[in-house]
């Protein structure tokens, strides 16, 4: 009898230490440095005032595909959440716009063979889009529309270094006209993931796939393609080395 009193007594004790370990961890992890704004509201934010915060929200897109895992049948895009993506190239001469993202945000529609439905942040306005790249060494899609949608982004001749300050524009058909803050960390939890990502702590959530990191500057820096865990804001980003030796190849 006292030795099955023992065992109930340590396994609450094991089951509170368990409860204090997660609510600590997920305190440490939750701080003023690590916010979600409207798209206004960006240009207040430490580290951020001097950013063309209007024109990295016209760059981020949402893009949504097939709603029939069968076939290209998507009778109402507007509704569907495959992710977001943002715009890295526009050629004059072609009139086409190149969207880079996520191979995981189109990959039910690049085993059919559909087509996407790009939108713009606000849902205003949308375009048909076809795959154009896909990448076989990571989570790197490009999607070509033929039409002007908005100049494309900087991308960053540096690697951001930890602690580095982060602005993450998402816009899926999720949550539009939101954008989260906040900065690279250690790759402490990216155990189970591509060992080549990077770890952010930064409120990232379903349809942030694809969605443009940018440093101070408003360059990119990275490509969210994972979350750590939904109550807890720790994302991992695709490296701008990686997104960059892929468009050099795709472009």
């Amino acid at each position: 009898m006292f030795k099955k009193m023992l065992a109930f007594v340590f396994g609450v004790v094991i089951l509170f230490g368990v409860f204090w370990s997660a609510n600590l961890l997920s305190n440490r992890l939750s701080d003023d440095r690590v916010i979600r704004l409207k798209w206004e509201q960006i240009e207040f934010a430490a580290n951020f005032k001097k950013l063309d915060y209007k024109k990295l929200i016209n760059a981020s897109v949402m893009i949504s595909g097939t709603d029939n895992p069968l076939a290209c049948d998507n009778p109402n895009p507007a509704v569907l959440c495959n992710g977001s993506g943002v715009i890295v190239k526009y050629d004059k001469t072609s009139n086409k716009t190149y969207i880079l993202t996520n191979k995981h945000v189109i990959a039910q529609e690049m085993f059919l063979g559909c087509g996407v439905t790009v939108f713009l942040h606000d849902k205003s306005k949308s375009w048909s889009g076809k795959i154009f790249e896909v990448s076989n060494d990571t989570d790197l899609a490009i999607i070509e529309v033929e039409d002007f949608i908005s100049e494309p982004v900087k991308v960053s001749k540096n690697v951001p270094e930890l602690f580095d300050p982060l602005v993450n524009f998402s816009s899926s058909t999720c949550h539009s006209d939101v954008v989260a803050l906040g900065y690279l960390v250690p790759p402490s939890y990216d155990t189970v993931l591509d060992t080549r990502a990077q770890t952010i702590h930064l409120s990232v959530d379903g349809g942030s796939s694809g969605s443009a990191v940018y440093n101070e500057d408003g360059e990119l820096v990275g490509l969210v393609f994972a979350m750590y865990n939904i109550r807890i804001p720790i994302g991992y980003m695709i490296p701008i080395d990686d997104v960059k030796t892929f468009l050099k190849k795709a472009l």
